[in-house]
């Protein structure tokens, strides 16, 4: 890695040669041919900021002659914005004898930006009177770039193992793709805005927006015909691309979301990723920008290690998602398992018991369902089982937990529930199913009690609505056909 102390050394050597060989000689051209020995740009300004020679890699790096150079000062060589800094220190090595080592960016010949050093010198005839400076610049803009990648190297590896860390916590892979896209942003310095757009059957909804009105957003979805990404992979949407002037892309619709203030988001390039997971095209994110030709090759190169990253991640969610599901819902039926229920249950308790609230906790069993097993088999009481979810789902709401115990018993927990209104509900569901039994449904009974009259903990209100369960049992009639 390119240092300070490393190029002061280097220059303070070529700054001392060429002061020793001015003391000795006042061939001037002599001086210019030493100095285009010299390798890095080097140039000589006279005490009015003149510039009075320069070697040929000083014209070279910004793309002029000589004679273009000298007798110039640094406003007609740089513009504005690049020439007030310089102008501020020359004046100083001009009125004050020193020595300045600093960085700056410079605009190169082919109107890039290079990172650049310069150590300039003030030069003093044989009075020691200031007569102008010796500057020389060095080009560090490839030694900045790869500076630049390992920063940026490391901040994706960060954030890739935060993102490992907190996606334990995630609820779902929209939340998770949320959190991806912000340490994109950041990781990728050029952009300004972005989007995550998930597949489904092939029409791709916006689920995470950053630097966007999140409004714009909502339920907003493309044809996957209408997607850059579709367009430059020839429907492939296979790798990375990047388009740095999206409006010129033939036949591409891009969505004209309208800012707050009635101006218009004027998105001018695109880094676009495809997330594949077991050769499923799972979503799409977008890097946009509002500037042409801000996207690189370097971009492209980060982009595509991101995207290995994020796939592994979304992999392991979905892995993690399926393995959560499977201890948080049965399998046969989809409602809550039992794990699940008594992991909750005491939550529950705690939440009604801190804000003073009710609710109804009710044992379900399934009457007779050994009988259909053994007449008609399992299968057809595991649809019998079913069929009775299915029911149950039908008066129950959403907010409700109706989970399976184990075997033919299930468990509810209702809130905001009126007791006599459940009770009538469910007497009704028996008669219901008793005038409409087949070989695929069988009746039940159940047992309700009321938090906190009939128990203050789980064991308490299982074995109340237990035993109240069995005497609704004793009335029923058994009847399956």
């Amino acid at each position: 890695m390119i240092t300070n102390s490393n190029i002061y050394e280097k220059v303070n050597n070529d700054i001392k040669k060429i002061q020793e060989t001015i003391s000795i000689t006042t061939d001037l051209s002599f001086l210019v041919s030493l100095i285009d020995t010299v390798p890095s740009p080097l140039y000589f300004k006279d005490n009015k900021g003149v510039y009075r020679y320069c070697n040929e890699s000083f014209a070279e790096f910004f793309g002029k002659s000589k004679k273009d150079i000298i007798g110039k000062n640094v406003y007609e060589l740089l513009i504005d914005s690049e020439a007030i800094v310089h102008k501020l220190i020359d004046n100083e090595l001009l009125s004050e004898k020193g020595k300045e080592l600093y960085e700056d960016k410079i605009t190169y010949k082919d109107g890039s930006l290079h990172d650049v050093l310069f150590y300039k010198s003030s030069f003093v005839n044989d009075v020691d009177e200031i007569v102008g400076l010796v500057g020389l610049m060095v080009d560090i803009t490839k030694q900045r770039k790869k500076e630049e990648k390992i920063e940026k190297l490391l901040k994706i590896k960060a954030a890739m193992l935060e993102i490992n860390q907190i996606m334990l916590n995630v609820n779902n892979m929209e939340d998770l793709f949320e959190i991806i896209l912000k340490k994109i942003v950041k990781i990728i310095s050029a952009s300004d805005y972005g989007t995550v757009f998930l597949n489904k059957n092939d029409k791709f909804y916006n689920i995470a927006s950053v630097g966007y009105n999140d409004n714009l957003l909502n339920n907003f979805y493309l044809d996957k015909e209408k997607l850059f990404l579709y367009k430059s992979t020839d429907g492939k949407m296979d790798e990375c691309k990047i388009s740095n002037n999206i409006k010129g892309i033939k036949d591409l619709v891009f969505p004209k979301f309208e800012k707050e203030n009635s101006e218009f988001y004027n998105i001018s390039s695109v880094l676009s990723a495809p997330i594949i997971v077991d050769k499923e095209l799972i979503a799409i994110i977008n890097i946009d920008s509002i500037y042409n030709n801000i996207f690189d090759n370097h971009d492209l190169e980060l982009m595509k290690l991101v995207k290995f990253q994020i796939e592994v991640a979304i992999k392991n969610f979905m892995l993690y998602e399926e393995v959560v599901n499977l201890s948080k819902y049965d399998k046969l039926t989809g409602v809550f398992s039992r794990r699940y229920l008594e992991e909750h249950v005491d939550h529950i308790v705690k939440k009604s018991s801190r804000y003073k609230e009710k609710f109804l906790f009710v044992v379900f069993d399934l009457n007779d369902l050994k009988i259909i097993n053994d007449k008609y088999g399992h299968a057809s009481g595991d649809k019998a089982i079913n069929k009775f979810v299915k029911l149950i789902n039908e008066v129950i709401r959403k907010s409700d937990i109706f989970a399976r115990f184990g075997g033919d018993e299930f468990i509810g927990v209702f809130f905001e529930s009126n007791k006599k209104l459940l009770n009538g509900k469910f007497i009704d569901l028996q008669k219901n199913i008793y005038k409409n039994c087949s070989e695929y449904s069988c009746n039940f009974s159940y047992g309700i009690s009321e938090y906190p009259k009939d128990g203050e903990t789980y064991e308490e209100l299982f074995n109340s609505a237990d035993k109240k369960m069995y005497k609704n049992k004793k009335k029923m009639k058994r009847k399956v056909k």
